[in-house]
């Protein structure tokens, strides 16, 4: 795998894309950690972000997705939604430790990142910036298929 910067954008983008909320929370009604996922699978469904995979086992959410549109800019942009409706998520209370993301195109890999809780709960605490929280986000991008 080789590993660089896929998505120079993303810093700037996804500190534009933490104010405000994606959807509805759930609500208090039944079980709470299904009512996230479904809320979670709504926003991306509502952003044009096709699921092609999505569990939830020991905390970790693995998600596989294809974006919008075949192109580099969509798979920027999808890792940006796909980033504010998880912060919204943990920010309403879904428990869950991580999310592992993979990114297709035409059923070829192109990207893998993650999301760590701990990263939006140190956001939501003053203990990182929202430039610093785009900063570990986007460290985590691996690019595929190259």
């Amino acid at each position: 795998m080789h590993r660089r910067r896929y998505l120079a954008g993303l810093v700037t983008g996804l500190g534009l894309t933490l104010v405000g909320c994606t959807g509805s929370q759930p609500a208090a009604e039944g079980d709470p950690n299904e009512a996230y996922r479904n809320a979670f699978r709504n926003a991306l469904t509502e952003a044009d972000i096709t699921i092609r995979t999505f569990a939830v086992s020991e905390g970790v959410l693995d998600l596989e997705y294809v974006p919008a549109e075949a192109t580099e800019e969509s798979v920027e942009e999808s890792v940006r939604k796909i980033a504010r409706a998880y912060y919204d998520r943990i920010y309403g209370g879904w428990d869950v430790e991580r999310m592992e993301a993979a990114a297709f195109v035409d059923d070829s890999l192109v990207a893998t990142w993650r999301m760590e809780s701990e990263w939006v709960q140190q956001h939501l605490d003053g203990e990182i910036s929202r430039d610093e929280l785009g900063e570990k986000i986007q460290g985590s991008v691996e690019r595929h298929g190259e």
